[in-house]
């Protein structure tokens, strides 16, 4: 049986982590939008350098792009949640996976930091009118969380 410090100490690692990246993300994003506006440039999309392990995901990815609309009609609310992070993330407070606000946060800027960060989230321009994403709160084991797909005919 794991022993359950264990996996609670791997918990807060990825969690910090997570917070850490998404900090620097959403700080990376506000500083390029600042940029760009400070040079007079208005281009709304800008490609994204990533480095990705050799040829695992070759043919899989389209290039990621920053939406710099995005980010300008969001810094207010980018900047308000990354200031909500950003004593985890500098490692002055420690990362409790208890606390449901902090997970909500670090939630909350990961979808803000995806509406500006990937053309995959950007379904609306190429006509995608279905779902794209769901999220539930299972009432039980995973077959009774599921059960409501049938009616929604999912």
């Amino acid at each position: 049986m794991a022993d359950p410090f264990t996996l609670t100490g791997v918990g807060v690692v990825a969690l910090t982590e997570g917070i850490k990246f998404l900090y620097g993300q959403a700080g990376e994003a506000l500083k390029r939008w600042r940029e760009r506006k400070a040079a007079g440039k208005n281009a709304d999309v800008e490609p994204v350098e990533v480095e990705l392990p050799s040829d695992a995901f070759a043919g899989q990815l389209e290039q990621p792009q920053l939406h710099l609309d995005a980010v300008e009609r969001l810094e207010q609310e980018l900047r308000d949640l990354r200031a909500a992070v950003a004593d985890y993330a500098q490692g002055i407070d420690e990362v409790d996976p208890g606390r449901e606000e902090l997970l909500q946060t670090a939630d909350a800027l990961d979808r803000t930091n995806n509406t500006g960060m990937a053309e995959l989230y950007n379904v609306d321009a190429v006509g995608y009118d279905g779902w794209s994403g769901c999220e539930c709160k299972p009432k039980g084991d995973t077959v009774a969380g599921l059960a409501w797909r049938a009616a929604h005919g999912v």
